[in-house]
């Protein structure tokens, strides 16, 4: 029960500190850049994997839109930065695409809704 823009929020702001309390067994890293867009972000994640399992290493951007309809995309990618976490983790790298979309719905009372 939120809006579009509040869900788009949390998933856009990855390593908020709710989402890293919910998610504790994985690393999260926001790379920040000296020149970078202020709808864009990159984040490096560790994903722990079951015993006998590599972790995985995913490298992302996420891209914020607001459409002509009043609805907002997140677009999420892997690149290929390299992170330097200053040890060997031995890690396999992971890749993803993800489109994330949330447009705002009837009101139920005063509580906002969105899908």
């Amino acid at each position: 029960d939120c809006s579009a823009e509040e869900a788009a929020a949390w998933y856009f702001e990855f390593c908020s500190r709710e989402r890293k309390a919910a998610d504790a067994d994985n690393t999260r890293i926001e790379l920040r850049k000296e020149k970078q867009n202020e709808n864009e972000k990159e984040f490096a994640y560790i994903k722990v994997m079951p015993f006998l399992l590599t972790n995985r290493e995913y490298v992302t951007k996420f891209i914020w839109r607001r459409n002509k309809d009043n609805s907002i995309t997140i677009a999420v990618t892997s690149v290929g930065t390299t992170v330097d976490y200053g040890t060997n983790l031995n890690l396999v790298k992971g890749t993803m695409k993800t489109i994330f979309r949330a447009e705002n719905s009837s009101n139920e009372g005063l509580v906002p809704q969105c899908k």
